[in-house]
């Protein structure tokens, strides 16, 4: 049964939603005359689900739908929500529907993780849909999304699952690496992460490439036609337009973790929030997320490519050379550039996803250039800062920023490795003369870290 209230002031109706066993019950009333504010209790199904809550109204002659979360007026998360009854509060001023509305119609479905694997964004419009685990399309390589809209017009991001895992390297891990760049008679000068136990509480959502030049140039300008799916290295800002990714720590005081997901509206970071309606919190990963998404088993150095056509099972310790770079040369263009006729060119691929992607389907992860991360790092405790539930940094006063990934024109293994990791000093998070890459994060809670909560108090 579909109930509807035809008229705001004081209305509360309650009913479940009929047609599939993800329709959730709920009641819904707004709290007319005191605020427009609109109060919907849903009682999730056991387990672990995510929640959709979309409000349909009249409004000035014309029928809006508005999908509600916390990045739009919703009082609470809507993601990772176990059995029993939620309440949500919605402010519609967030959304800029303020006053009063008629013929509001409330829907409630829940949704497991694997139906919501995938989150596809239409970057011209902020429309977006998600797609099962399963469901995805997929090359005759086993490769998925290779069409060329997810590079240009769309982006595609991979859900990845909360969970306790060991970021970094061993020390076993890291002697054996450092044993095989000797037997490449080069130099070992990366410093990897050490291994620690880390933990994140809440799933969170990745792209699968590197941010492309056609997708910044698409967040920037909705109406460009730009067919460009290199990685965008940050050698120049799209269009000429101002390229801070979150916004000015000397200028504007946007200052991660102490300002926690404060971003300017001019920021490629804000404009992107804006395009897809506010409703995703959307922003750079940590540290954590990114060694949590880039390593899926921390059994393997990289991760095992024998799920793939013609694939190689391998990449742990105690593998042959040629096992090890057999692998490297199927995941990264770093072992091609400096020993296959590449010259070891400080460059990311020119098309994202040439490579072998990760289990969770992430491309890119080593060997392409180094990506911003929101971590302040100052060189000698990035062990420690990167590690423990939900980290998100230190709040010393310098701006270093880590980075993850690393650079094809260096010969070491180590370079190649998951556990890489560097800083850049920037400003503007996007820096012409570091020339770094980047991929973006949908948060889905905030970190334990920030005591539950997206913004400080005073925000």
């Amino acid at each position: 049964m579909k109930l509807t209230t035809k008229i705001l002031f004081c209305a509360c109706i309650t009913g479940t939603l009929a047609a599939t066993a993800a329709d959730c019950p709920y009641t819904v009333r707004q709290n007319w005359p005191w605020d427009a504010k609109v109060i919907i209790d849903v009682t999730m199904p056991s387990g672990t689900n995510d929640v959709e809550i979309t409000a349909s109204f009249d409004r000035d002659g014309a029928r809006h739908e508005v999908v509600l979360t916390d990045g739009n007026g919703l009082s609470a998360s809507t993601y990772c929500l176990t059995g029993g009854v939620y309440r949500f509060v919605w402010d519609p001023a967030v959304c800029g529907y303020d006053g009063a509305f008629t013929g509001l119609d409330v829907t409630a479905k829940s949704f497991t993780a694997d139906e919501h694997a995938w989150l596809v964004v239409d970057l011209a419009t902020g429309a977006s849909e998600y797609v099962a685990l399963g469901d995805e399309p997929k090359d005759a390589d086993g490769r998925p999304w290779q069409d060329s809209k997810y590079k240009n017009s769309k982006m595609v991001f991979r859900r990845i699952p909360a969970g306790t895992f060991t970021r970094g390297y061993t020390q076993a891990e890291k002697d054996y690496i450092t044993r095989l760049d000797q037997e490449l008679t080069t130099a070992n000068s990366s410093k990897m992460l050490t291994a620690m136990e880390t933990t994140l509480t809440s799933d969170f959502y990745i792209t699968i490439y590197q941010t492309t030049k056609g997708q910044i140039e698409r967040i920037i300008n909705p109406s460009t036609t730009l067919i460009n799916a290199a990685p965008d290295a940050g050698n120049q800002c799209a269009s000429g337009h101002v390229c801070f990714q979150r916004g000015s720590n000397s200028v504007e005081g946007i200052n991660w973790p102490i300002t926690k997901y404060v971003v300017t509206d001019t920021s490629l970071v804000g404009r992107f929030r804006a395009r897809c309606g506010k409703r995703f919190w959307i922003d750079l990963p940590t540290c954590a997320q990114w060694q949590r998404a880039a390593r899926p088993d921390t059994r393997w150095l990289w991760y095992d490519t024998s799920s793939y056509p013609n694939g190689m099972a391998g990449g742990a310790v105690g593998d042959s050379l040629d096992t090890i770079t057999n692998i490297i040369a199927r995941i990264s263009d770093g072992y091609r550039r400096k020993y296959c006729g590449g010259g070891g060119t400080y460059s990311p691929p020119s098309t994202a996803g040439t490579y072998l992607p990760n289990s969770y389907g992430l491309y890119d992860l080593i060997g392409s250039r180094q990506e911003l991360l929101l971590d302040k790092w100052d060189g000698g405790s990035s062990d420690s800062d990167s590690a423990g539930v939900d980290p998100v940094g230190m709040q010393g006063t310098m701006n270093n920023r880590m980075v993850n990934n690393s650079f094809s024109n260096y010969g070491t293994i180590s370079n190649w490795s998951i556990a890489f990791a560097g800083k850049l000093e920037s400003d503007k998070f996007h820096n012409s003369s570091n020339e770094n890459c980047y991929r973006y994060v949908i948060h889905l809670n905030p970190p334990q870290s920030f005591g539950g909560k997206w913004l400080n108090d005073a925000e």
